[in-house]
């Protein structure tokens, strides 16, 4: 299972967005490129302020993120902030084709979770697959996941107890890997996704 070569495109350019240059760190992440794309295309146009509080950020860090987005041709300058471009939407839908990241009732981490699905990536079919996404989520922030799916048209969550994995019979989409954290883990998630792209791009 491979990668749409659009969404290799959209993830790698998120991806070198959100890289450092020159030695420095950046404080946002693929993850907040994204955020900040679904919010112009939702809400735009947005400026530095409302921006700064919806993805929580520092005002220099959004400044930095928009001249960044502004360059690559994804978003571009409007009367009252900043809005999406052609060039941006289809950015947003390339990754929207192939990821989904939605709240949905599962009740293992609280009353409700998020649930990743990156359709064009197998599903971990051992313990030590999981590890390596997990250890990714977990250098990311996210410390509790449960990842798994369906491995040959059996629901399968490797290390995961079997009550949890009853819960999660109602919930798992039959493609893909389907990634379930808590609600605070929106972030790390999305950045799990544009890494599991980019591995599925070989």
């Amino acid at each position: 299972m491979s990668c749409p070569a659009e969404a290799c495109e959209a993830a790698s350019l998120i991806e070198k967005i959100s890289s450092p240059r020159r030695g420095g760190l950046k404080s946002y992440r693929p993850g907040h490129v994204v955020i900040l794309l679904k919010l112009l295309r939702a809400q735009g146009p947005l400026g530095r302020p409302r921006l700064t509080r919806l993805l929580g950020l520092g005002e220099a860090s959004i400044k930095t993120l928009l001249s960044e987005l502004e360059k690559t041709g994804l978003v571009e300058r409007s009367g009252r902030g900043h809005i999406l471009t052609e060039k941006g939407e289809n950015i947003l839908s390339a990754i929207e084709d192939t990821i989904s990241l939605e709240e949905v009732e599962a009740p293992i981490f609280d009353t409700r979770s998020l649930r990743l699905v990156v359709a064009c990536v197998e599903p971990p079919r051992n313990l030590t697959q999981v590890y390596l996404l997990r250890d990714y989520l977990v250098a990311a922030g996210c410390t509790r996941s449960v990842i798994g799916g369906y491995v040959d048209g059996e629901i399968r969550y490797p290390g995961v107890p079997e009550d949890i994995v009853e819960l999660l019979k109602n919930t798992s989409v039959n493609r893909g890997v389907n990634i379930y954290a808590p609600p605070e883990c929106q972030i790390p998630l999305i950045d799990s996704a544009m890494n599991l792209i980019l591995r599925g791009c070989g």
